[in-house]
């Protein structure tokens, strides 16, 4: 018996390994967390969900009103931050502790359903890959929806994978992805995608149960808000559909937003190849799960083959529809990241159900080559997105002078020789060269671990030559994923001092400075978050979304009642505001267009909101005759 072998089996007759390897993860992924919510900068969104969710439960407003606030996402997206908020008190503390409740719920959620497919040490491989992802913990200790939607959907999984699942828990797992629809309807995909699924598994009678709780669920959300609900679907409506039920009404037509920007190719290449450096064994694995498939007869169970099918479509598809609307599109490119954070766990359990699958014969030549070559790929992707990282040292590298492929006397910086040879520019290479650096190095690993195994290790091991570098490329990628500490590709949001407390300060002066009941214009570039500290007092609500649903032109009561807000909105809603709230960066411009006007009372400002936004205080001023 082999010493892999004894490993394997001491550990398996000892399940508290596993369940302690798993625990520890846990642990560090919460402290993580923890340390992200409370140093890492906010964004819009997590002030528009809590604010929102807020208004929507205290009464102030329905989803979809007419006049209200700009309901983009799905209710639940709203009102289940909201409802942590009425419990335990508005703000970003509530929002960002209530976020990390959910991420270990998600934690645990995806470690029972890898235990269950792939077993224990699976299970604990899981959580430990989680537990590094620090951009992934990052977006999941934000007050936003990816958290939600990540967790429902780990427990989705939890309740319908296997084929072995009691008839309640595949219809609550069916109950659970149709309220991830119901809080972001881009995942509008996991409801058909996991019927059928059902359907194939569990048979026509189980099957049909689904398909009416489905069915409840979503005809009882949009029977709630019906008709103004269907102002969320409209984006993705057949025009012919808008002329013939006459839903133009519901719609500002092809107005675009003034937050939208043409992006460069390089720059979307560079932000996509951030998703690899953020999940990074989940991306890779897929990719070699893919190329390496298993032969039918390789798996485990039909009820395995089955599961892998579902997780497959539905990460595929998934995948697919959110790169085209961040990449093939103006609106969020930089979300593209982000966006992948909805469904990760559907990624990892599918990486270890394929991973843990017995494979019978070694993988051919080709699958090697494509399976090397993908690796080679990826590491050189992922160096180009990590320039921050390293870009500097390597550029400034001296290496001999080379002309007319002879080595000359004296050294050059590397940049430097790129550019007398090609002519390339400093910024193409800051980002070209670390790709190049990472690829190459990966290769001539690859080269040198071929060495190894093909003169000594292939007699030690039934592994493949491509699965043992695989292996070992996941593991290094995964922890290059760590760098720069803490927040790896997501480092910049440290702001080092306690944002949190931040807010809280700011808010309470705010809430000392505008009396209860007034009226607030508010025009900021970060987030509304400290408006949710201010108590009662009355907003314009489209301005919540700061310039992302302001459009250029427009009528502008249309707009209004659908949630929009154009200039025109802007002075008129200036004119009638007792207070105006603007952000130091603001200032000039909203003088010169007559939103900050010469008669009004400026008042003291706030304190600097944040140390990492050099222009964050929140200027006051009244108006003395709105």
């Amino acid at each position: 018996m082999s010493k892999k072998t004894d490993l394997r089996t001491f550990v398996e007759q000892r399940p508290w390994i596993s369940t302690l390897a798993a625990t520890l993860g846990m642990v560090v992924f919460l402290v993580q967390a923890l340390y992200y919510a409370h140093f890492f900068d906010v964004t819009m969104d997590e002030g528009t969900y809590l604010i929102k969710g807020l208004l929507f439960l205290r009464g102030d407003y329905r989803p979809f009103e007419d006049y209200g606030p700009w309901t983009n996402k799905m209710p639940l997206a709203f009102l289940i931050p909201g409802a942590a908020q009425m419990i335990f008190g508005a703000g970003l503390r509530t929002g960002r502790y209530f976020s990390i409740f959910l991420s270990m719920l998600m934690l645990v959620g995806t470690w029972l359903a890898a235990r269950r497919l792939a077993g224990r040490g699976w299970a604990a491989l899981v959580v430990g890959v989680m537990a590094v992802s620090s951009g992934a913990i990052v977006y999941y200790s934000q007050a936003i929806s990816q958290v939600i939607s990540a967790c429902l959907l780990a427990w989705m999984m939890v309740l319908v994978l296997g084929g072995d699942r009691p008839l309640w828990q595949v219809l609550l797992g069916a109950a659970l992805g149709t309220l991830t629809v119901m809080t972001r309807q881009n995942l509008l995909p996991v409801v058909p995608i996991l019927l059928l699924y059902i359907f194939w598994q569990y048979g026509r009678r189980t099957g049909w149960l689904a398909v009416g709780v489905s069915a409840v669920l979503l005809g009882g959300f949009h029977a709630l808000y019906w008709p103004d609900i269907i102002k969320i679907w409209l984006p993705w409506t057949p025009k012919f559909i808008v002329e013939w039920f006459n839903l133009s009404r519901f719609s500002i037509g092809g107005l675009k937003s003034i937050a939208a920007v043409n992006l460069s190719f390089w720059t979307r290449f560079q932000v996509f190849w951030e998703g690899f450096r953020i999940y990074f064994a989940m991306l890779t694995g897929v990719v070699i799960g893919l190329l390496n498939w298993p032969r039918r007869q390789d798996w485990k169970s039909p009820a395995a083959f089955k599961s892998a099918l579902l997780l497959l479509v539905l990460f595929a598809v998934l995948f697919a529809s959110h790169l085209w609307a961040a990449l093939m599109n103006d609106y969020c490119v930089y979300c593209y990241s982000g966006y992948i954070a909805f469904f990760a766990p559907i990624g990892l359990i599918l990486v270890i159900l394929l991973a843990s699958q017995p494979r019978q014969r070694r993988p051919g030549w080709m699958a090697h080559l494509l399976t090397l070559g993908s690796l080679v790929i990826i590491a050189g992707g992922t160096g180009l997105n990590a320039y921050k990282m390293f870009g500097d040292w390597l550029m400034k590298m001296q290496v001999p002078r080379v002309r007319g492929l002879t080595i000359q006397a004296g050294t050059i910086e590397l940049w430097k020789l790129f550019e007398n040879k090609f002519g390339w520019s400093y910024e193409f290479l800051e980002r070209l060269l670390p790709g190049l650096f990472v690829g190459g190095a990966t290769l001539i690993f690859i080269i040198l671990f071929a060495l190894v195994y093909f003169s000594w290790l292939r007699r030690k091991t039934n592994a493949a030559f491509a699965t043992l570098v695989s292996v070992v490329l996941i593991a290094a990628g995964s922890l290059f994923s760590l760098f720069p500490m803490p927040g790896g590709a997501k480092s910049e949001l440290n702001c080092q001092e306690d944002v949190i407390a931040a807010h809280e300060k700011v808010g309470a002066y705010l809430r000392e400075a505008i009396p209860q009941g007034a009226l607030v214009y508010w025009e900021n570039d970060v987030s509304p978050l400290p408006l949710l500290y201010m108590g009662k007092v009355r907003l314009f609500p489209a301005q919540l979304n700061h310039e992302h649903n302001r459009r250029n032109g427009g009528d502008p009561d249309k707009l209004a009642r659908l949630g929009y807000w154009n200039d025109e909105l802007a002075l008129e809603w200036s004119g009638q505001a007792e207070y105006l709230l603007i952000a130091d960066l603001m200032v000039e411009d909203l003088r010169q267009k007559g939103i900050i006007q010469a008669g009004m009372d400026e008042q003291q400002p706030t304190p600097q909101l944040m140390r990492c936004r050099r222009q964050s205080i929140i200027h006051i001023f009244q108006n003395p005759r709105p």
